[in-house]
């Protein structure tokens, strides 16, 4: 099971503006992480696409493509 940070929990009410850079911090990333979560991203929407009958899933990624702001 995954650990989930009790500051998380604990914060989700705070504004969130004041939230933001320190959950940047905490999920900051090397760039090896954010490569395999690219390629990763990359290969789902591909084996969507993929699919012999559209799902809601591939209507959505028709309608929001990953390049707005939407579709991430």
């Amino acid at each position: 099971m995954i650990e989930i940070d009790p500051r998380w929990d604990r914060d989700k009410r705070r504004p969130e503006g004041e939230l933001l850079g320190e959950l940047t911090r905490m999920a900051d990333l090397d760039a090896a992480a954010r490569a395999r979560i690219v390629e990763r991203a990359a290969a789902l929407v591909d084996k969507i696409r993929a699919a012999d009958r559209p799902s809601l899933m591939e209507a959505f990624l028709a309608e929001y493509g990953l390049s707005t702001e939407e579709g991430v």
